[in-house]
Order: structure tokens, then sequence, then C-alpha cells
């Protein structure tokens, strides 16, 4: 699952970009919302790739494989992205005053449940995104969206 979960990153990074850069030109706000719609969007990359590969579905256990190595890759880039503004963009001061401000307990007390729950919803999706995207991609259509009577059947 490693070849999908490399996949997945490259595929988030671009996502997050595009999305990123849509919602700026509309202006909207969605915060986390947007960075969920990245990571399906990603999970349906990975997913296309591997039914490409194996001309089947992800089995559940590959999916849940898919999505473990899925959000541990999400949290990596988060924190090289965390390190890469604490080192290289905020002042020292900043830095150092923020880092105090992530021992102090009321901040853990909030942020870590948050972040519990927050990564559950994300492992939740991405794990579904992956399972669905693969069987509707390996069934020969593609989202299911289709328009009535023009669905491929397999032959």
């Amino acid at each position: 699952m490693k070849k999908y979960t490399a996949v997945y990153l490259l595929a988030y990074v671009l996502c997050s970009v595009a999305v990123g850069l849509l919602a700026e030109m509309l202006k909207a706000k969605g915060g986390s919302a947007f960075n969920l719609a990245a990571g399906l969007g990603a999970a349906f990359i990975a997913a296309h790739v591997f039914v490409r590969d194996h001309a089947r579905g992800p089995t559940p256990a590959e999916r849940i494989s898919f999505a473990r190595q899925a959000i541990g890759a999400t949290w990596a880039l988060g924190l090289l992205a965390a390190a890469v503004v604490f080192l290289a963009v905020l002042p020292w001061s900043q830095a150092k005053l923020a880092l105090y401000a992530l021992r102090l307990p009321i901040v853990l007390a909030v942020a870590v449940p948050v972040l519990v729950v927050g990564s559950l919803v994300y492992y939740v999706a991405v794990r579904w995104a992956f399972g669905w995207y693969g069987r509707r991609s390996a069934e020969g259509g593609s989202s299911g969206l289709e328009a009535p009577g023009t669905r491929r059947r397999p032959a």
C-alpha cells in the first residue's frame, strides 16, 4: 500500500493547492472542510491507481491499511509544514511563544480531543472514499453519477 500512499500524498498536496486557490477566488470560508475535500479527492485518485494496477477494488483489509497510512502521511506532512513555518517564517520570539503556549494544560485539554476527533473523521472519510471509488472504478463506472441509461455494463 506504500505506492498508493505516495500517490495519495502527492494528490493531497495538489488537491489542497487547487481547493485553496478555488476557495480564495470565491472568498469562501470553510477551514477544515476544504482539507477534507482535498483528502477525499486524493483518496479517489489513489483508488483509481489501485484499480488500474490490480483490476479489482480494494479489500476491507487494504482499505484499513491505506487509510492508516494516509492519515500518518497527512500528519507527517502537517508536522513538516508546521516546522517550516516555525523555523523559516516566524520570528524566533513568536515561535518560542507559540511553543510555550502549546505546552499549557488548557491548550492541550482542548487541542488533543479536537485532533483525535478530527483524525477519526478524516480516517473514516478517507477509508470510505478509497473503498467506494475503488469499487465503482472496478465495476466500470467512475462515479455512479452518470446520466440514466448511459452507464456501461460489464460484458
